[in-house]
């Protein structure tokens, strides 16, 4: 993960991002999709055309004294 260089008597470390993208692909994404695909099927019924008539109506009635 991490690299050094010596240029004369300094040494210069980096972070070489290669294996923390792979763990990434490897760990995080897959806890990733169930997000996205709630995302995406919230996105496709927010974008349905509107239904003309319900379904189904709830009512509720008070009782009467």
């Amino acid at each position: 993960m991490v690299t050094s260089v010596r240029i004369g008597r300094a040494k210069l470390h980096y972070l070489n991002p290669v294996p923390i993208n792979d763990i990434a692909e490897r760990w995080i994404s897959r806890y990733e999709r169930g997000r996205l695909q709630a995302l995406s099927d919230l996105k496709r019924a927010l974008e349905e055309p509107p239904m003309d008539k319900p379904a189904f109506v709830y009512v509720s009635r008070w009782p009467t004294s």
